[in-house]
């Protein structure tokens, strides 16, 4: 069968039905447990127009299409592939050139003529490239000629078929860097034009919550939740409720998918939202009341990440997340008490009283570091299980010490240096929990 022919019926499936959601590519033997049953539709295939029926006329044991869900035999990609890369290779180099001759054209040139001309690329451009993507969704180049023709004509319609378009391909390779980067250029496109993108927003939102649930560590997919608040209503912004909400739907998500990370930088992209937007509030109204919650929520956060390191014990996403965590809360207390030092200053030569509140910052930190430091004599003090995750406990508990004693040298010349000194010699309990990075533990603690 030839190439071209191929991609003629190939192309002719996707263009009759544009509400395709599903695809997969399978061995030719399948095929025939997907045709079984069709005896049941027989009925609806006679009555069919003959230009739906042309347009469904195809090779059954090359396509397999029924209720928006397309197969392609795996037998025939690399001709499919080769047809469909020539076949836009070689429309876009027209296309091309088109546009550069109607830039210079005389004034004396058929517009119409040209227009139509330019037109009828455009549609191949974009037929086209829709077959190489599905077939090869990394293919760069591809993306970029639909972005210039559909920047072009700059429909709306056609930035919602795009978005068809983009589900199609995520159902099948939910991890495409350049699908989810094209999907954020049209919703982009789209929010130009509407001023109310709410139900495209939930839309999203929900169509990202359920590739995750599909596929599993897939950071591209989270990043994208995460950009999507730069499209919330400035009521939204400001009151932060879709941040809350959001942060509240994927708890219990986090807490049954332990192990991936990419739901915890969620919610640490989540917060530092938050944080940002309470900064500009506060900044606008003149006024600290916004701020007031910020720290509650974070040490809220912080109890909830201990809970769960206390029940999964061999969890290194859960530590690399308290990092997280830790960094950002102490620097809101850090940034007050320096502020309550220099109030403390003034208030000793007489130009301004001391606020109880900066005092209180200052005595909740060192209390925290009190509960830090417990916590971790803790962990690396884990009774021994027969499962041995007490052995990767106190490895982990023993480096996010190390980290602090790093990112926190002040902590070493503190009331809390005895308490430190008690966990014990860092640089030994890691050698012994992981002495496969002898010389990395060696050359870090000294």
């Amino acid at each position: 069968m030839g190439d071209e022919y191929l991609l003629r019926q190939f192309e002719r499936i996707l263009e009759h039905d544009d509400l395709l959601d599903e695809l997969g590519f399978i061995h030719p033997s399948q095929f025939a447990s997907l045709n079984e049953g069709l005896d049941a539709t027989a009925f609806e295939i006679s009555n069919r127009t003959p230009s739906d029926f042309d347009a469904l006329n195809y090779d059954e044991t090359a396509f397999w299409t029924k209720d928006h869900k397309l197969a392609i035999s795996t037998e025939i990609l690399t001709q499919l592939s080769k047809a469909a890369r020539r076949a836009y290779f070689d429309v876009r180099s027209g296309y091309k050139d088109s546009i550069s001759v109607n830039m210079n054209a005389n004034r004396s040139d058929s517009v119409t003529s040209r227009g139509s001309s330019i037109e009828l690329l455009e549609n191949n451009l974009l037929m086209h490239s829709k077959a190489i993507l599905i077939l090869s969704c990394d293919f760069l180049s591809a993306w970029n000629s639909r972005k210039q023709v559909l920047q072009r004509k700059c429909n709306l319609s056609l930035f919602m078929d795009e978005l068809q378009l983009l589900t199609l391909i995520l159902s099948y390779s939910p991890k495409s860097e350049c699908a989810w980067s094209h999907r954020r250029w049209v919703i982009k496109r789209i929010a130009e034009k509407c001023q109310d993108l709410q139900e495209i927003i939930d839309e999203e939102s929900d169509l990202a919550r359920n590739i995750v649930e599909k596929s599993k560590m897939n950071y591209r997919a989270w990043n994208h939740r995460v950009w999507l608040t730069n499209y919330m209503t400035r009521k939204q912004v400001l009151t932060h409720i879709q941040i809350l909400d959001e942060l509240d739907k994927s708890r219990k998500w986090s807490e049954l998918h332990i192990a991936d990370s990419c739901s915890f930088h969620y919610r640490g992209r989540l917060l530092l939202r938050l944080l940002e937007n309470s900064y500009r509030r506060q900044e606008e109204e003149a006024s600290s009341s916004f701020m007031s919650n910020i720290p509650f929520l974070w040490e809220e956060e912080i109890k909830w990440n201990k809970f769960l390191i206390k029940r999964f014990m061999d969890r290194q996403s859960l530590w690399v997340y308290r990092r997280f965590l830790i960094q950002c809360w102490i620097k809101l207390f850090r940034d007050d008490c320096l502020h309550a030092r220099q109030l403390h200053k003034d208030h000793q030569n007489g130009s301004l009283e001391l606020h109880t509140d900066h005092q209180n910052s200052c005595v909740l930190l060192d209390l925290f570091w009190a509960k830090e430091l417990e916590f971790l004599c803790e962990c690396l003090n884990t009774p021994v299980d027969e499962f041995e995750d007490y052995h990767i406990q106190a490895q982990l508990a023993a480096s996010y010490m190390l980290w602090i004693t790093k990112q926190f040298p002040f902590l070493a010349n503190s009331k809390h240096q005895e308490r430190i000194s008690e966990l014990g010699d860092l640089k030994a309990i890691l050698i012994k929990t992981c002495p496969d990075k002898t010389l990395l533990w060696r050359s870090l603690s000294d």
